[in-house]
């Protein structure tokens, strides 16, 4: 009895499998799946209202603080846009960083929807012109995510984050509610206007 030969493999068929499982496409899946992960829910949407609406009642243990050359500001949160009665929520475009360094361009919803809008918590001695409470507008640079690591280790981080000795930790608070959530450390060219 004869045995049916094997099916042979086409070239169509190998194109087809490489499309499907391309390092670009497998690197692109991972990176998407890593930094996509923050999904608000309602209570967070809330937290998010309630944090603008007391950012004016300004934290002692950040106020006592003198830096020096840059100001310490909170910054206020972007509130998600209700589209037909459904949030959508805020994204940000950033790029993504592949395994190889090609750099790939992806939206992500971010865990900081920082505003450009802040409040000067903690100003420099030699500060003049701007003082605790004014509320101010800032350049993009300060609020703008960034993403660190490659493919899959890949996460959001905010570069000008500034967090108290106190808070016992180095990693940007990513829960609305924490109290140490929100400040920044920034340079005085990184402020446009007063508002």
């Amino acid at each position: 009895m004869s045995q049916k030969p094997a099916r042979k493999a086409t070239v169509n068929d190998l194109l087809d499998e490489y499309q499907m499982n391309s390092p670009k496409t497998k690197q692109l899946s991972l990176n998407n799946e890593n930094v996509q992960d923050e999904v608000w829910d309602q209570s967070e949407l809330q937290l998010i209202s309630d944090y603008n609406n007391n950012i004016h009642n300004i934290d002692e243990l950040y106020s006592s603080v003198q830096p020096l050359g840059a100001y310490i500001v909170r910054v206020f949160l972007i509130e998600p846009e209700q589209s037909n009665g459904v949030f959508v929520p805020y994204k940000q475009l950033v790029s993504v960083p592949t395994q190889n360094g090609m750099a790939e361009y992806a939206e992500i919803e971010s865990p900081f929807p920082y505003s450009n809008r802040a409040i000067i918590v903690a100003t420099p001695p030699t500060s003049s012109f701007l003082s605790k409470g004014d509320v101010i507008q800032l350049g993009s640079n300060p609020v703008k995510p960034q993403v660190n690591g490659r493919g899959n280790n890949a996460t959001v981080s905010i570069p000008s984050a500034y967090i108290h000795p106190d808070a016992k930790t180095y990693e940007i608070p990513r829960k609305i509610d924490s109290k140490h959530y929100g400040y920044l450390i920034v340079p005085v060219h990184e402020i446009i206007a007063k508002l």
